[in-house]
């Protein structure tokens, strides 16, 4: 369970809320969000793990995970919106959401496991 704990934290980080949406310009570049971002994953739905907290990084607007027992595709774009997928053996998590100049929320599911929850997320650098 902790190893999906962690997917699903990554993934919430890369899904990133509408929390600060405005802080964004329109037409900014993805690069606006690159960093590490320190994410904290609830579960609201399901047997995972209550809540786990991880960090991540995002670059040219391409989310990094630094975890070597998953893998993790995603992107935030220009306005801070942010879709994520992280596959762990058979289970995927997916995620989405929105990130602000620092802090972002969303949502995530992994239907495998049929859990689900929220995840919050701030800036660390």
């Amino acid at each position: 369970m902790k190893a999906l704990s962690l997917t699903v934290g990554v993934l919430a980080c890369l899904a990133m809320a509408s929390v600060a949406q405005a802080d964004t310009k329109r037409g900014a570049s993805p690069k606006a969000f690159d960093g590490r971002w320190s994410v904290m994953v609830i579960t609201e739905k399901g047997a995972c793990d209550r809540a786990s907290r991880l960090s991540l990084g995002i670059s040219n607007g391409r989310i990094e995970m630094a975890d070597a027992m998953a893998a993790a595709a995603g992107t935030v774009d220009a306005r801070g919106r942010v879709a994520v997928r992280v596959m762990q053996g058979a289970d995927v998590l997916a995620a989405s959401g929105s990130l602000g100049a620092g802090a972002g929320s969303g949502k995530w599911r992994a239907p495998s496991k049929q859990c689900a929850g929220r995840w919050v997320a701030e800036r660390r650098g």
